[in-house]
């Protein structure tokens, strides 16, 4: 991947937008999905629940004006280009980029074909599928794992970093935070592991029914 890592010449505004979807999906496509496949397998096997959808296509997109760095929509990754600069700290940003790409490859787990519900939604009263915030948090909390595992299977810690990249850079840091004391207020007033608590928001999560989740605490 050292190639990865080759700073490019500085370019006009227009060949730097085409050259960071260049980079975006070269990078992207030496990801391994086996090993990420692997990983989130493992998770759905041991919330004893069938196997996530098969493949999740890719898209890059060019949006100077949008927040995100990624997105997943009717069962498509997205990453906006707008969000990566090639031609500083190269290391920094495929960082980010694989976080941000395992980040949405999680929600996507999460979804049934051609999805965009993932993880925890409730309907508002117009209607509409709506997610908490707290969702995002706690798909964080799962990214982080998939990542730390994914280089550490494929050896790439060295490059990739032992642990994901802080979320200073990407957001989430409240949804994160609140996430986890919600995990150890619930395993604190259960009088059970925190790990027992995760396992029964894993399933939940995975599953799209917070049912499950009240039921995986009670039994």
């Amino acid at each position: 991947m050292d190639e990865f890592y080759e700073a490019p010449a500085r370019l006009s505004a227009s060949r730097e937008v085409a050259a960071s979807k260049f980079h975006i999906e070269k990078f992207l496509s030496s990801v391994n999905k086996d090993v990420l496949d692997e990983v989130i397998g493992e998770m759905f096997k041991k919330s004893e629940l069938p196997p996530s959808q098969e493949s999740v296509p890719l898209a890059v997109d060019y949006r100077p004006g949008r927040k995100a760095s990624g997105w997943h929509k009717e069962g498509v990754i997205n990453i906006n280009s707008a969000k990566f600069d090639f031609n500083d700290n190269l290391r920094k940003n495929f960082r980010r980029l694989l976080s941000t790409y395992v980040h949405e490859y999680v929600h996507a787990s999460a979804a049934g074909p051609a999805e965009e519900e993932t993880g925890f939604k409730y309907l508002s009263p117009e209607g509409r599928i709506m997610h908490p915030p707290i969702n995002d948090g706690f798909t964080e909390i799962i990214a982080d794992y998939v990542y730390e595992e994914y280089a550490r299977r494929t050896g790439e810690t060295a490059r990739l970093g032992q642990k994901t990249p802080k979320r200073t850079i990407r957001g989430y840091i409240e949804e994160r935070a609140d996430a986890k004391a919600l995990i150890e207020k619930i395993a604190e007033d259960a009088g059970v592991p925190f790990d027992v608590v995760l396992g029964a928001y894993i399933r939940a999560y995975f599953s799209r029914d917070i049912a499950s989740f009240e039921e995986s605490l009670t039994t």
